[in-house]
């Protein structure tokens, strides 16, 4: 530990239980700025503040979350821009910190630039407060930030509370700069083991992906005589498949109902209106849901039920189309308007079939060939694209041999996905707890080549 004893640091400020080393203080956050920066939005469609060119750059909070080290802006400012709200151009170094939406996230500021006004500029002043160290500790601070938010149609704080936040402080500037070169050097092991592990989930998904397209184009077969598709983008099939329409093989196409709902999970008791997310990743996810408000007539019609196959009609890119089938679900769950229900033929597809051809590199092509919508955030399929979808088609027979050979499979790879993507949360609780003993003097950073790295090194193994 840096110093001893301990004490108490439940009345300064930071969370009860916590304590400090002997020497240690909790400083309020403004005593440790040379300012405070709001920021704002001139007039977006004024085209006197904005330019594609030189300028200004301007922070908006997607800036910020996509990039610890803001160094490149989406959109800039003139100088008409920034008289129009009277902006303040921050310096290079500036902390950048969120009040709204991604509460409490924090970046640095690389280049000269403007915020928009859910972000504060924070300029730290350098004999009080070594940059990083004051980074770190408001790192730490983002996991309790909730407490202050106040709830309105997203939870946010405002620039008073950010100036009171607690910041424990060591007794040097060479502890605060001792501190920071330990996390910055352990966070980024640390980081750069999440990214192998990421890559392995990408490189394991797409190998499912390419054994489902496999299997649903050619078949479980390598020797099956083929024939010519007729569809240039689709290449060769098996001799005796069809290629058809997929509302040739399905009696129905539904589209759900949406009201608003509460911000929650329905309960067991309570009726609950299916998310578009339920359907990622091919399994179907009951717990994605909202409730239903009481005094709201369901619509029962749009009752999910087992052995459904649910499609999304609206997300994202990469998720729009996303399909699974509904296994034993409990009743009181309603299908929404941004899921599609298709009902298949039970003599022409396999709705277990169906799933994974859904998900199979041809649906996909035109799928996202088709989509419509503005923003890339949010894509939209119409019903005619899903019905006119042209898709290889075996018989029922071999639909069913495939889908149980690809289910056996699909249970591997997920559980792989599942051993990983755990593993990632732990290193990324060991992360934060790390970050948390280190600007708290828990860990005693002048012996690092002793203790603090044989308890990193463990962690890590």
């Amino acid at each position: 530990m840096i110093g001893d004893p301990r004490r108490s640091a439940s009345q300064e400020g930071l969370p009860r239980g916590a304590t400090l080393p002997d020497g240690w203080k909790v400083i309020r956050l403004k005593h440790l700025l040379s300012s405070i920066v709001a920021g704002g939005t001139p007039a977006v469609s004024d085209d006197r503040n904005w330019t594609e060119d030189g300028g200004f750059g301007w922070v908006s909070i997607g800036d910020m979350t996509k990039q610890p080290v803001v160094r490149i802006t989406a959109r800039r400012l003139t100088e008409a821009g920034l008289r129009e709200k009277n902006l303040t151009v921050l310096p290079p170094g500036t902390l950048l910190y969120s009040m709204y939406a991604s509460l409490g996230k924090v970046a640095v500021l690389a280049i000269p630039a403007a915020t928009n006004q859910a972000i504060l500029g924070l300029v730290p002043n350098s004999d009080a407060a070594y940059q990083p160290f004051l980074r770190w500790c408001l790192e730490d601070l983002q996991r309790n930030i909730g407490f202050l938010a106040r709830s309105n149609t997203q939870d946010n704080i405002n620039a008073e509370q950010v100036a009171n936040l607690p910041i424990p402080v060591p007794p040097t500037a060479a502890d605060q700069r001792a501190i920071a070169d330990f996390l910055d050097e352990k966070t980024a092991a640390i980081d750069a083991l999440i990214a192998k592990k990421e890559r392995l989930i990408d490189l394991i998904e797409e190998k499912r992906q390419a054994a489902i397209t496999r299997a649903v184009t050619k078949g479980l077969d390598p020797d099956v005589p083929m024939k010519d598709s007729g569809v240039e983008w689709l290449g060769e099939v098996p001799d005796h498949w069809q290629v058809t329409r997929l509302k040739f093989g399905l009696q129905r196409i539904e589209q759900g109902w949406s009201p608003a709902c509460e911000n929650r999970p329905a309960a067991e008791d309570e009726w609950g209106v299916m998310r578009a997310g339920c359907v990622n990743g091919s399994e179907f996810n009951p717990n994605d849901n909202k409730a239903l408000p009481a005094g709201v007539e369901p619509l029962s019609e749009y009752e999910i039920r087992p052995g459904d196959v649910l499609m999304s009609r609206a997300n994202t890119r990469a998720l729009l189309g996303s399909a699974a089938m509904v296994g034993a679900v409990r009743p009181r769950l309603i299908l929404c308007d941004k899921l599609y229900r298709l009902t298949p033929r039970k003599t022409r597809l396999v709705p277990e079939f169906l799933v994974f051809l859904l998900s199979a590199w041809p649906a996909r092509y035109q799928l996202e060939r088709d989509a419509t919508g503005a923003s890339s955030s949010m894509q939209n399929i119409g019903q005619d694209t899903v019905l006119n979808l042209v898709l290889p088609v075996p018989s029922v027979a071999e639909q069913r041999q495939i889908a149980g050979a690809m289910q056996k499979q699909n249970r591997s790879y997920q559980e792989s996905k599942r051993h990983l993507q755990n593993s990632i949360i732990r290193l990324q609780e060991y992360r934060q707890t790390l970050i948390s003993a280190a600007v708290t003097g828990q860990i005693d950073i002048r012996s690092r080549s002793t203790r603090a790295d044989r308890v990193f090194e463990e962690a890590l193994s």
